[in-house]
């Protein structure tokens, strides 16, 4: 199992894009903005 975890996601594109392309099966999102983060979860399989 790979892991990630992005520290200032915003709204997860980058992070969704970088875990396909790397094959990142759990990945963990760290932002400021409860909007942001709601946003990329919504992107993005996220372990918590």
């Amino acid at each position: 199992m790979h892991r990630m975890i992005d520290v200032g996601c915003g709204y997860g594109g980058l992070t969704k894009l970088i875990a396909d392309y790397l094959g990142i099966t759990e990945v963990v999102v760290i932002d400021f903005e409860d909007l942001r983060v709601k946003n990329s979860e919504e992107k993005i399989i996220i372990s918590r």
